[in-house]
């Protein structure tokens, strides 16, 4: 597990039920065109699920891992 993922788990608080903590996973996608003609998944997201409802919220990792304030911007997501 990244600094990322563990820093998204451990920040992540469900906006459904309001549970604390939460599993990571990564997940790519094609996009349209030609990268969906020869499944060139070049997007990449990481799935933040909710350990007791199952709720998941989606960030794209390109944008996370772009910033050398990691712990900035996860404090503008998860602030309440």
């Amino acid at each position: 597990m990244s600094k990322l993922d563990r820093e998204l788990a451990a920040r992540f608080v469900c906006p459904k039920c309001d549970q604390r903590g939460a599993t990571v996973e990564h997940v790519a996608l094609t996009g349209t065109g030609l990268s969906r003609w020869i499944d060139l998944q070049h997007r990449r997201y990481a799935g933040v699920t909710c350990s007791r409802c199952g709720f998941t919220e989606f960030y794209d990792l390109k944008v996370l891992k772009g910033h050398d304030t990691l712990g900035d911007i996860l404090d503008i997501i998860f602030e309440r």
